[in-house]
């Protein structure tokens, strides 16, 4: 599309307009563009996809912003492709304008810009045009994020102006198109998916499609349900794409609930009732950690959403039901013949524990639960990993602090197998970051993620790990690889420069500090190398040490451990060692002090060494972080104002995604063998499970087990759902061994007519 990108901002914004609208009335379709995979997300909640009108309108204001403030607002900061304080672009270097001229332009174009998104939205929500749906809310989320870090910023320079009207009535629009998209795809699924006059035929003579399979309806929700969080997840803001899933979830649900607790079927459909409730509550299974925080929200033990506890209770409901109608008559019998009084499913399961249709769903796959478990962590260590990379992998948008949580669990279990994977196997070049630019809007060097994931969890370890952590991940996998990597610590190797990727990690993390002295060095003459001189350069050195992270300490202290005998570093300090490495690198090979230092003794090492271990006996050795939230999230913030921080998290993330099925191996899971994720394959199996296990007979339940769980039943439920059973209605059908069964249970529910519960 041809822009004008000369004149004044409201004639180039309405002219823009108008040719959008005309590209639409001619297409019927809007221009879409992605946006740069490092912003996306985030506080303020970046959308995947926008419109070219709004980045065209962004970049126009930010053109501004920076006559305005004479700097780059931190949504352009770090941009490869915009920096408005170049001369070639067509901004005046010294042109400026006034806040209240700033503010103007900002209210008006954008008031110019939501009419113009009414049209859209309107026109895609009566045909249905998600593509253009997506990209509105799109549109509109950049632009409200875009006012709210202006709005910010005048605030703080107290300008006396203010963008807070505008911010609201984009905020309110975002917020009223999400809810529309919801509503589209709520109606979607109720008139078109969920209805079937073949498959709700519960009065039918004749069992569905010969009782070979479940109903269509189920089957086609769980297809739909799949594709929608794929399109979610791929072109709108995170957390409105969880609030829209979510939300998706717990309505259809709510039909389906209702639906099958009132379901009275003859004989020939009671066999579909089952199977549709046991398909249904294994398709939550996979389902729901796509919204849940964490594992323990997911299992039910610690619930803060709402929409979450919700569709707990449903299933809940749902899970009951199956029990009650699908439990065979003698196992019924045999639980119930002494009376419902004392029968342990009238029992309340306790507050914050797992909740039993996830233990039910759990059991497909031979896992076992023990009943009131209180959070994931009391979990077996592995079993809890596994719900916690389950929900990470899930979601929308990394969870750093989850990530982080993941990565401490159980001594670091997954730091330590990752490590041992690569060092002791040597298995590294499985796994290539991306080294290309997204190209995306508001693209920055930051999505170009170099690194290895060694040296990520090695840096990671070095500023969030304590000695428990440290001692369980590198010093672990060291002592079982051969002794070949301690070479590099002996004094008479600092010159080698092929080294593991771990130590130059830590050398990288070094140099910062050192380079302070390398200043020193180099403005003294490079000729005088006396000892004196030299003695006066480590007692430099010997002054940064507390400077060093202590992540560096305790880590050089526990190598110094386990070096063999005859390995020796300078000084007999590999700290020492380490940073004297650093300072030759920093010095260069050609520098006659660089090579000096290789051979250096003197009593002021021993100082040094001395000064070291004094150091280390005041860090913090026994430390142990909470594994909580808020711990985490301080952890995580430390790390994220880093770039190598940053880029450590990001390569230790994508390298668990890409090596989930490793990973799961590592943990005990089995995985089935079948990789094909077309849509046959998701239709047709449930995660790794091929769909109506139970009415194939390949999973049989518990359903002893099940029925003495404390499932917070009532006789009044009971006696509802076993009287909508077929045998309860049709016992004249029944062999005389069923009908005994029949009437004994039936001859319970007299008394509990009248009765006051």
């Amino acid at each position: 599309m041809d822009i004008m990108e000369e004149g004044n901002l409201m004639d180039r914004v309405r002219i823009l307009l108008q040719r959008d609208q005309a590209y639409y009335n001619k297409y019927q379709k809007i221009l879409l563009e992605n946006v740069c995979p490092t912003v996306i997300g985030g506080f303020l909640d970046f959308p995947c996809v926008t419109t070219f009108v709004a980045n065209k309108i962004v970049t126009w204001w930010e053109e501004n912003y920076f006559l305005l403030f004479h700097s780059l607002s931190s949504l352009f900061q770090g941009s490869i492709e915009v920096d408005f304080s170049k001369e070639e672009q067509h901004i005046s270097v010294g042109k400026s304008i006034t806040p209240k001229e700033f503010v103007a332009l900002i209210a008006q174009s954008s008031m110019k810009l939501l009419d113009h998104l009414h049209i859209l939205s309107q026109e895609a929500l009566d045909h249905a045009d998600l593509s253009v749906l997506t990209g509105t809310i799109g549109t509109v989320t950049l632009v409200r994020n875009t006012i709210w870090i202006y709005n910010q910023q005048l605030i703080k320079t107290k300008l006396g102006v203010s963008l807070s009207q505008e911010l609201k009535t984009f905020q309110n629009m975002s917020e009223a198109l999400a809810e529309r998209l919801l509503d589209l795809h709520c109606r979607l699924i109720s008139l078109y998916i969920l209805q079937d006059v073949d498959c709700l035929n519960w009065s039918a003579e004749h069992p569905f499609f010969e009782g070979e399979r479940s109903s269509y309806t189920i089957q086609m929700w769980w297809l739909y349900v799949q594709g929608t969080r794929e399109d979610l997840w791929n072109s709108m803001p995170p957390k409105i794409a969880e609030n829209i899933f979510s939300g998706l979830l717990s309505e259809s649900l709510t039909i389906l609930t209702s639906r099958y607790m009132q379901a009275k079927p003859n004989k020939a459909r009671s066999e579909l009732i089952v199977a549709d409730l046991s398909n249904l509550l294994l398709c939550m299974f996979k389902l729901l950690p796509a919204i849940c925080e964490n594992a323990d929200e997911f299992l039910g033990c610690k619930v803060i959403s709402n929409v979450v506890r919700d569709i707990h209770v449903k299933c809940h409901l749902l899970f009951c039901n199956f029990l009650l109608r699908g439990t065979p008559l003698s196992i019924l019998y045999r639980n119930f013949k002494d009376g419902f009084t004392n029968a342990t499913c009238l029992m309340k399961n306790l507050s914050n524990t797992i909740e039993p249709w996830i233990i039910f769903t759990a059991s497909q796959s031979n896992e076992t639960f023990p009943i009131g478990l209180k959070n994931c962590i009391s979990l077996p260590s592995q079993l809890a990993i596994k719900y916690e990379l389950l929900v990470l992998l899930s979601k929308a948008q990394p969870t750093w602090p989850l990530l982080l949580k993941i990565a401490r669990t159980n001594d670091c279990y997954i730091l330590h197998d990752i490590l041992h994977h690569i060092i002791i196997e040597e298995n590294e070049t499985e796994y290539e970051t991306n080294v290309e630019f997204c190209k995306g809007f508001l693209c920055n060097d930051d999505c170009v993620v170099f690194g290895d994931i060694q040296s990520s969890i090695t840096y990671l370890l070095l500023f969030i790990g304590n000695k428990n952590d440290i001692q369980n991940t590198i010093i672990k996998v060291l002592e079982q690889v051969p002794e070949k990597w301690a070479i590099y610590f002996s004094y008479s190797q600092i010159w080698n420069q092929n080294r593991p990727l771990w130590i130059k990690t830590i050398l990288s993390v070094i140099q910062p500090t050192i380079k302070y002295i390398t200043k020193i060095i180099s403005t003294n003459s490079q000729n005088n190398t006396s000892a004196e001189k030299l003695d006066m350069y480590f007692e430099y050195m010997k002054s940064v040490v507390s400077c060093l992270h202590d992540g560096i300490v305790l880590l050089s202290s526990l190598i110094e451990n386990i070096l063999p005998p005859d390995v020796i570093p300078l000084g007999n300090s590999v700290l020492i060692q380490l940073m004297t490495m650093s300072l030759y690198d920093e010095l260069g090979s050609e520098s006659l002090i660089a090579e000096i230092l290789c051979r250096y003794k003197s009593h002021k090492l021993y100082e040094f060494r001395k000064n070291i271990e004094d150091h280390t006996q005041n860090l913090p050795h026994n430390l142990s972080y909470l594994q909580n939230t808020e711990t985490n999230e301080i952890l995580i913030n430390q790390i994220l104002t880093d770039k190598s921080g940053r880029s450590s998290l990001k390569v230790l993330y994508e390298y668990i995604k890409f090596k989930a099925d490793w990973l799961q191996i590592k943990l005990g899971i089995k995985l089935k063998n079948n990789k094909n994720n077309g849509l046959l394959y998701k239709m047709f199996y449930i995660g790794d499970s091929p769909y109506d296990q139970v009415l194939s007979g390949t999973w049989v339940p518990k359903w002893i087990l099940f029925l003495n769980m404390p499932l917070a039943l009532t006789f009044e439920r009971i006696q509802n759902q076993l009287s909508m059973r077929t045998e309860f209605i049709e016992d004249k059908k029944l062999t005389k061994h069923d009908l005994a069964i029949v009437n004994q249970l039936k001859s319970q529910f007299v008394p509990l007519i009248n009765c006051t519960i």
